[in-house]
């Protein structure tokens, strides 16, 4: 199927007109309110690329809701202030310790309370991480692989994946998503600090913390497709105590058959200053979820020819002339229930050292038919992780130098069950309960050698320990299996920063990277493949360059980054002994683009742009030689860009834009249809606050167009799979505050 692309000035035109369209009708009433402004009610706030824009990403108390006449005096006394510089915001996950953006050698991004409030997603893949570069289209980082776990998932810096490797439930939409303050994306390579999987990056959920005051929230939500959602937060402190909790629910019939989605979540918080320098703070969160899965559409081609300027197959339907509403699988879905805990203390020993000892368990148990196929595989799991980490950090005043030690171990056991058919009715085809060790001591030591040169060398030794224990049925023979197996690797990391003055910074480093091979590839098998444990882990060289700063006043703010990534023994599924094996190798590389620019009060704009070039080097699978091939489901190009506008106070409006161009379906890129197209996609935000309430309405796919959210060919069925994209979809929300101040 060929579509025509939009040229890209045909794009920026529309994208433009769309612009004009928002804020024409407002346009006087936005002149007669800014006539009776004060001055200092006309500052801009300093630009976030990619990120927050309305507060800095450094920990902070998030706000206490709605301003009161007090809280508006503050605002005022707030913007008469010199901006906080944004090459001196601080973050944690880069160095798992709190760091100036400007001294990191890694590409980061930050999505921060204003984007969380702006965005209110329901899922961050399709509706907040694309805001940022990097995000691939299938789940990772960087790395549009699907198959396997390239990043590692945090909620407050300790694991929510299993050690196994495999899913994704460590995603920020398994966190309850009203309790976050923040989201950390750092990008490429993270082994040296994180261990195996972080070949793509790391996301931390940096949950909300207790706010000063006395704060109780009410809001609810509706909209298309009996579209209704609702919540309850409260929080403040007292002394030394604080505490934050929330419960909200969502239920979605959704737009397609089949995509009934009903989500709870809650989850509290406390907070507690044993005295000046130590902290302990307690966390427990309960996720409950049913998700309909429709699966995908499928149309076939007889494997004639097919010119290019068809817009039709041979043998089937176009993508545009079927009904995309429709299900691919008629009772595919999953259950799962998501109970976790966590403590940490922390302690100030000097006013240049700390420790901090953290430990969490995650517990999940999940049911359901998949959604690949309607002819089998219900399967159910229940999987219990624990992480424990330990992390001590002392600076010293020579050179500056800062040394950050520190221990990681988890711990993860997993039972699964598959069955024969589409019920826990039906014959079991295997059962495993599987277990997973992971211990790792990691060393990072940072020193300035001259004032404005800034060193950083890490290491992390990983030992992984897996044993399984289970057994297969097949042909209505039964196969019992006990095995295990074990890997160990040293990850190291250097790089650099320079601070070339006039508020711009430079940055290099480079990298390894490993990841264990998942219990699927070890034991379990999948889909006509035998598991294979003598297995290697896939290793990966990294290296990186970046620029960081702010232009015009900082006003504007960018960071860019080049970069490139070389896979090694990269896990193959082999269809002449139908077996996994490390036969592959690739390599991932391109730049990534954050832009954020404050033109006035009234004005900002954002981009995220992405340049990918992903091929496969040296891959053969079977009778089938990909080398040198680009990956399949990654297009070179991929921008996301917003315009804001904020006429009056309290009203603003977002209008957003994402583009992707074409991309290859499979790893032979001999999809008869060539390449696929995807049209552009805009979102309209509007909110309005005035005192203690807050109206909001979201409209997503302004232009109802028809697309697939993903689209992969297969050489052997010569069928084209669909994910169908969601079309128009409003919703408007409404929310009101309490607040009580204590003096």
């Amino acid at each position: 199927m060929m579509r025509k692309q939009r040229g890209l000035f045909a794009r920026v035109r529309l994208f433009v007109l769309l612009t004009l369209v928002l804020i024409l009708p407002s346009a006087g009433m936005a002149q007669d309110h800014h006539n009776g402004l004060e001055k200092e009610d006309l500052s801009p706030a300093p630009a976030q690329p990619g990120a927050d824009r309305a507060e800095n990403a450094s920990p902070a108390q998030p706000k206490s809701g709605p301003n009161t006449a007090d809280d508006t005096t503050k605002a005022k006394e707030k913007a008469k202030a010199p901006p906080t510089m944004y090459l001196d915001s601080m973050v944690i996950t880069a160095t798992r310790t709190e760091s100036k953006l400007k001294e990191l050698p890694a590409s980061v991004s930050v999505l921060g309370t204003q984007d969380l409030e702006t965005v209110r997603f329901v899922d961050s893949r399709k509706e907040l991480l694309k805001r940022i570069p990097g995000f691939s289209m299938i789940r990772n980082l960087r790395i549009p692989i699907g198959g396997k776990n390239y990043t590692v998932n945090l909620v407050d810096g300790l694991a929510t994946t299993s050690a196994f490797g495999s899913g994704s439930l460590g995603s920020p939409d398994k966190t309850n998503s009203f309790d976050v303050e923040r989201i950390e994306v750092v990008k490429g390579p993270a082994s040296a600090l994180y261990g195996s999987h972080a070949l793509g990056g790391v996301i931390n959920v940096i949950t909300r913390k207790p706010p000063e005051q006395p704060e109780y929230r009410l809001w609810g939500e509706g909209g298309m497709h009996d579209r209704k959602r609702g919540g309850f937060s409260a929080g403040g402190s007292s002394g030394a105590l604080g505490y934050f909790l929330d419960a909200n629910i969502l239920d979605y019939e959704g737009w397609r058959d089949r995509s009934d989605n009903e989500l709870k979540q809650a989850s509290g918080k406390l907070l507690f200053n044993i005295d000046t320098s130590s902290t302990i703070t307690v966390r427990g969160e309960y996720l409950d979820e049913f998700e309909e899965n429709p699966g995908y559409l499928k149309v076939s081609d007889t494997g004639e020819e097919v010119s290019d300027d068809t817009a039709h197959y041979t043998n089937g339907e176009d993508f545009d002339d079927v009904d995309w509403k429709m299900a691919g699988v008629d009772d595919a879905y999953n259950d799962s229930q998501a109970l976790s805990f966590s403590a940490k203390y922390e302690r100030d020993l000097s006013n240049q050292s700390g420790f901090e000892l953290a430990y969490g368990i995650r517990n999940t148990e999940s049911e359901g038919p998949p959604s690949y196929n309607a002819s089998g595989g219900f399967g159910s799991s229940d999987v219990t992780n624990h992480n424990l980490v330990g992390i001590y950090n002392h600076g010293f005043d020579l050179l500056r130098s800062k040394l950050i030690a520190g221990i990681d171990l988890l711990h993860s056991q997993s039972d699964s069950t598959t069955y024969g058919g589409r019920s826990v009715e039906s014959d079991i085809d295997q059962q495993w309960d599987i277990e997973a060790e992971v211990m790792s001591p990691f060393l990072q030591y940072e020193v300035s050698p001259l004032e404005r040169v800034r060193l950083s060398l890490g290491a992390r030794y990983d030992t992984v320990t897996y044993s399984a224990k289970g057994h297969k049925v097949s042909r209505g023979v039964r196969t019992d299996y006990d095995e295990s197996t074990d890997f160990s690797n040293v990850s190291p990391k250097a790089g650099i920063t320079v601070d070339l003055g006039f508020e711009q910074s430079l940055w290099l480093s480079y990298g390894q990277g490993f990841v264990a091979p998942s219990r699927t590839y070890l034991f379990v098998g999948s889909r006509g493949y035998d598991a294979n444990p003598d297995l290697d882990p896939e290793r990966a060289n990294h290296y990186e360059v970046g620029l960081r700063g702010q232009l015009i006043n900082s006003r504007l703010n960018y960071d860019i980054t080049v970069y490139r990534t070389d896979i090694e023994d990269m896990l193959v599924a082999d269809n002449n002994i139908d077996r996994y094996v490390n036969a592959g190798e690739i390599r991932i590389q391109g730049v990534e683009t954050a832009m954020g620019y404050a033109v006035s009060d009234q004005w900002r704009f954002d981009l995220a742009y992405t340049y990918a070039d992903n091929e496969y080097v040296d891959f053969v699978s079977g009778t089938s030689d990909y080398s040198d091939n680009s990956l399949s489901a990654s297009p070179k190009h991929h921008l996301n860009a917003r315009v804001t506008w904020m006429p009056i106070q309290g009203l603003s409006a977002e209008l957003e834009w994402n583009s992707i161009s074409s991309y290859y379906t499979n790893a032979g890129n001999d999809d008869p249809w060539g390449k696929e197209n995807r049209p552009d996609l805009f979102n309209l935000r509007l909110s309005y606050q005035k005192g203690s309430w807050k109206l909001w309405a979201h409209v997503l796919n302004l232009l109802d167009e028809k697309y697939a959210e993903r689209v992969s060919y297969s050489s052997s069925s010569m069928e084209r799979s669909y994910t169908s994209g969601e079309p128009l979809n409003a919703y408007v929300g409404l929310s009101y505050t309490f607040l009580t101040n204590v003096q």
